[in-house]
Order: C-alpha cells, then sequence, then structure tokens
C-alpha cells in the first residue's frame, strides 16, 4: 500500500469519526427528548438534499481542483462550518442547524467524490480493490469509532464542546491530506459546470456493466441506509425500551457490523471476476434481515439479526462500489462518483424521510417488511428488465427469412 492511499486512509478516518461523532450526538439529543424518528432522521437527512441541487458544481470541483489541494481547502471549510453550526445549537436555533447541516452536506458530497478520485488514481490498478477496501473502511472504522463517542459524549458535555472537537478533526484530516502527492486537477474552470455530469450520464448510459454496479450500489444505499438511519435509533430506544444510557449497546453492534462486513470483503470477496454474484447475493440476504430485528423483544436477539443486516449491508456497499471503481475509466471516476452521490443523497432524502414517518404512524416493523419486498423487487428490475429490453431488441432487428 503506498503512502499517499495510507493518509487518504487516515484523513477518512479521522474526517468520518468527528462527523459521525457530533451528528450522532445530536440525532440522540432530539430523539430523547420526544421520540420523534423523523426529527431525529432530519439531521441525517438535512446533509442530502444539496446533493439534488448542486450535485453539478460537486462534480465539476472535483474535476478541476488536484485531489489533495481540493480535499485540504474542503477540510478547512468544513472546520468552520461545524463550529458555527455548534454555537446555534447552544443558541436553540434548529432551523438554522438543519440549514447548516445542508452546507456540511455539499462538502461531505465532494469530498466522497475526491476520495474516490483519488483512489481510482493513486492505486496500483491490480490492487484497486484492496486500496478502495482500505480508504472506505479507514471511513467506517472512523463511523464507528465517532457514533460510540457521540453516544458516550452527548450526557458529559455539551454539543458545542463536541462541535469543536469535529472541527479539530477536520484541521487534523487536512494535515493528513497535505502528505499526500498531488494528482487530478487538469481541466479548466472556464468549461460548462454541467459538462462533467453529462459525461457521468453518457459513460453510465454506454457501459453495461458499470449500469449495473452503479443501480446496485444506489439501491443498496437508498433503501438500506435509509433504512438504518431510522433504525440505528429506534431499535435501542423505541422497540427495545433500553434508554438513553444503554442505547450506545445498538450503536456498537452496529458499528461493529460494518466493520466486520469491511473485513469480510477485504479478505474473502476482493476478486471483481464475480462481484455481480457476489453484490445480488448480499442484497438478497440484507433484505432478508431488515426486519429480523423485531421478531423479538429480547435484546440480545435482536440485537443479534440488527448486526447480521449490518454485515450484510455493509458487504453489497464495498462490493458493489469496488466493482464500480473497477470498471470505471479514471477520467470519469469524478463524474460518475458524483452522479452516485447525487442520486443516492436525493433518494436517502425521499426514502429516509417517507420511512421516519411510516415509523412514526405504523412503526419501524411493519415499514421494515415492506422495504423488504421493495429491495427484492428493485434487485430483479436492475438485474433483468436490461437484459429484456436486449433481447427484446435483438429479436427485432433478426433479419426475417424467406419461405
Amino acid at each position: 500500500m503506498n503512502a499517499s492511499i495510507i493518509f487518504l486512509s487516515l484523513s477518512a478516518l479521522i474526517s468520518s469519526a468527528g462527523t459521525t461523532l457530533f451528528v450522532s450526538a445530536l440525532a440522540l439529543s432530539i430523539f430523547s427528548v420526544d421520540s420523534l424518528a423523523v426529527k431525529a432522521s432530519g439531521v441525517y437527512i438535512a446533509q442530502f438534499l444539496p446533493a439534488i441541487f448542486l450535485l453539478p458544481l460537486a462534480v465539476r470541483i472535483c474535476d478541476s481542483y488536484a485531489v489533495r489541494e481540493g480535499l485540504v481547502k474542503i477540510e478547512i471549510v468544513s472546520a468552520i462550518v461545524t463550529v458555527i453550526m455548534g454555537l446555534c445549537v447552544q443558541s436553540d436555533w434548529l432551523l438554522a442547524v438543519y440549514l447548516i447541516l445542508a452546507v456540511r452536506g455539499f462538502l461531505e458530497l465532494t469530498t466522497k467524490t475526491y476520495r474516490s478520485v483519488g483512489v481510482k488514481s493513486l492505486a496500483d490498478p491490480m490492487s484497486l480493490d484492496k486500496a478502495n477496501n482500505f480508504v472506505m473502511g479507514g471511513g467506517f472504522f472512523g463511523q464507528a469509532f465517532g457514533a460510540l463517542a457521540g453516544f458516550i459524549l452527548v450526557s458529559k458535555i455539551s454539543l458545542l464542546s463536541i462541535a469543536v472537537i469535529d472541527g479539530l478533526t477536520y484541521v487534523a484530516s487536512a494535515m493528513c491530506c497535505m502528505r499526500m502527492r498531488s494528482v487530478g486537477g487538469n481541466k479548466k474552470l472556464s468549461s460548462p459546470v454541467l459538462s462533467s455530469t453529462r459525461a457521468g450520464l453518457a459513460e453510465i448510459r454506454e457501459n453495461e456493466i458499470l449500469r449495473l454496479y452503479f443501480m446496485c450500489f444506489s439501491l443498496v444505499v437508498i433503501i438500506f441506509q435509509s433504512y438504518n438511519q431510522v433504525a440505528r435509533t429506534w431499535i435501542p430506544l423505541a422497540w427495545l425500551n433500553m434508554g438513553l444510557g444503554k442505547g450506545i449497546v445498538g450503536e456498537m453492534i452496529g458499528c461493529l457490523g460494518i466493520v466486520v462486513g469491511v473485513l469480510i470483503v477485504n479478505y474473502f470477496l476482493s476478486s471483481t471476476r464475480v462481484a455481480k454474484l457476489q453484490v445480488i447475493i448480499a442484497i438478497l440476504l440484507a433484505a432478508m434481515f431488515v426486519g429480523a430485528p423485531f421478531v423479538t423483544k429480547n435484546s440480545l436477539m435482536s440485537l443479534s439479526f440488527y448486526f447480521m443486516y449490518m454485515v450484510l449491508f455493509e458487504v453489497g456497499l464495498m462490493v458493489s462500489m469496488n466493482g464500480l471503481l473497477s470498471v470505471c475509466p479514471e477520467n470519469r471516476v469524478a463524474s460518475v462518483m458524483g452522479l452516485f452521490y447525487g442520486v443516492s443523497f436525493g433518494g436517502l432524502t425521499v426514502v429516509g424521510l417517507s420511512i421516519a414517518f411510516a415509523a412514526d404512524v405504523y412503526g419501524l416493523p411493519v415499514v421494515s417488511l415492506a422495504l423488504s419486498v421493495v429491495a427484492v423487487l428493485s434487485l430483479c428490475l436492475i438485474c433483468f428488465v436490461p437484459v429484456f429490453i436486449s433481447r427484446m431488441k435483438s429479436n427485432l432487428i433478426k433479419p426475417k427469412l424467406k419461405l
């Protein structure tokens, strides 16, 4: 593993830890007041809104500036924005907090796209999946540590203090990025902002296997991550009634599932030759475990099923992302990954809010069953409809036999 990939992974770990630390503490604090899933999940969903409107700008930035320089600048801006958000929380300006979370979401969208560009540009093509696992694994380990720290600190220090800690993690992440080799940034800003997005769309349309990975990757994030934005607080606090003090146990189980999923992919599922089958199986199994935590009120059994769900969710996410990066041309990574984050963040906004509202009205157990069906049907459409259309077109253009 080269030094630049190591620093990129370390940057992802530190930055993700800080982000998740503050966001999880804020969501937990809000949920503990009135137990409304909409308000708590809104903390996560507010960050996805900018992807719908500012996607072309994020992609253009990633296409126009070198990875190292771009990441350093964005992390510094993120530190400033986070401290401002902490001040708004302390002043009880909740609407302002949601608006600033939207700004943070745009910065996060750009950062995630930059990291994908960095992996593709800095890694040896023969070990691209390992490098991506290492960088994404750093981010997931950071999320796990940050979430646990958020649960611990939310009852001990103020949210403003947590925001300051978050800001410091962005500064530390920027320092790691400064140690990376500079790559990318060879396009001029004078070209149209939408050109990169259109190039990504063209690549997805023309490359059939890339399109399959793109759609599976989006499906995993939109459905399974949207569900988890609600489940991560609903299961331990509403279903198991563990209370705010013991709610950390549920978060620990979820984080452990993420880590195990990453390790499984890195050591056992790194071959891109069978990535398509791996993605399909992982999505089907994850769909089966969506509602599993609600088959019992026993905390051990319920959290064990939640752990299995998180493992399968993470396996599907990592394998589909590895497959996408492996088949995507290097000069189209920013465009394609930017489109992915735009589609998935937009989907997370709509689906996440819908799940939260439905959970408040019908309960998450009922919603989870519906999501299982939707996930399986969506996978069938992704896998079989294009094949059916292709065969129909082939039959239409076949020359008629003369009698």
